[in-house]
């Protein structure tokens, strides 16, 4: 995969961080108990995913989060070793745990979450001030994910308005305040099917994009699908593209975190529209190829390229 690496680094928010822990098993079945055969642990929550896709590509990226605790210091000395920088928040809660479960029997991941503590305001406040001050140091930045209690409904979009004075494209993963956001105007909003019938109350996926599309003229949308069809839309075009199916598959667990952190890599380096079909296709090719590691978003760039040149992309309409 050639990059052409920009003198700016990019920045991934992840305002509800977790340590994740991955634990295999040969054949799960309820109320009985279960040794794992497999454990591993990593950094967790959207928009660190983010960072390790972008570790694996030598690309210069920051973090903006919080951390705190036992199971935060081991977040701080994971972003550590991806090389990031960090705009960071010592919180006064303990970070989150999140357990992926995964029976290697009937090929299914189960996710388990915990509840995040509350952030207060002050450490909010203290977050967005630091990130407004060194905003004008990113290349591309992109929304991860959701909110961790107690962080303001407009948090996302103080940071799209920071980003649209030094006309720095904003990738959106995420529903929190998204109409807000998307009123500010962004580049690119990655969300999954059930997430676009959510915000636009059509079932009928199409229509839906359709809608966002003629709501956000200036806007692209990319809609996956897990295994499924994934779509990308904008105000003139649609593109459907065929994942083909995977041999094997780990985890899927960071996929789609996947997807984003390839996006706002590419976005930072040119903007052309006529480019971001084609990179929503390289995206979802590391995307499907992290699936087979058991590294959230993590992937091997050879098997990407393997992916890449089976996935079927067919322009829908002009």
């Amino acid at each position: 995969m050639h990059l052409n690496i920009e003198p700016k680094p990019v920045l991934s928010l992840c305002l509800n961080p977790a340590w994740q822990k991955t634990l295999q098993f040969k054949d799960l079945s309820s109320g009985d108990v279960h040794r794992a055969v497999s454990k591993h642990e990593d950094g967790g929550g959207k928009g660190i995913n983010v960072i390790r896709a972008l570790y694996k590509l030598n690309v210069p990226a920051y973090v903006a989060t919080f951390y705190a605790g036992a199971a935060g210091q081991k977040l701080l000395n994971n972003l550590n070793d991806l090389k990031c920088g960090q705009i960071i928040i010592q919180a006064g809660h303990e970070t989150r745990c999140c357990y992926t479960i995964i029976d290697q029997t009937k090929r299914s991941t189960t996710e388990l979450i915990e509840p995040s503590d509350v952030i207060s305001e002050q450490e909010s406040s203290h977050l967005l001030e630091k990130i407004k001050n060194q905003i004008h140091s990113f290349s591309a930045i992109s929304f991860c994910g959701s909110y961790a209690a107690g962080i303001q409904k407009d948090f996302y979009p103080k940071i799209a308005k920071y980003a649209q004075i030094y006309d720095i494209p904003v990738i959106m993963d995420s529903c929190e305040s998204v109409q807000e956001v998307l009123n500010i105007g962004i580049t690119f909003l990655k969300i999954n099917a059930r997430e676009l019938r959510a915000i636009t109350q059509k079932e009928e996926l199409k229509e839906g994009a359709q809608q966002l599309c003629q709501q956000y003229p200036d806007t692209f949308f990319g809609i996956t699908n897990g295994a499924g069809i994934a779509w990308l839309f904008n105000k003139k075009n649609s593109w459907q593209y065929k994942i083909p199916v995977l041999d094997k598959i780990v985890s899927p667990i960071g996929a789609g975190d996947c997807t984003t952190a390839i996006l706002l890599r590419r976005i930072a380096e040119n903007q052309d529209p006529e480019k971001i079909f084609a990179y929503y296709k390289e995206a979802l090719s590391c995307a499907s190829a992290s699936c087979l590691t058991s590294s959230p978003s993590d992937f091997d760039p050879i098997e990407a390229a393997k992916i890449i040149e089976k996935i079927e992309v067919t322009k829908c309409s002009d």
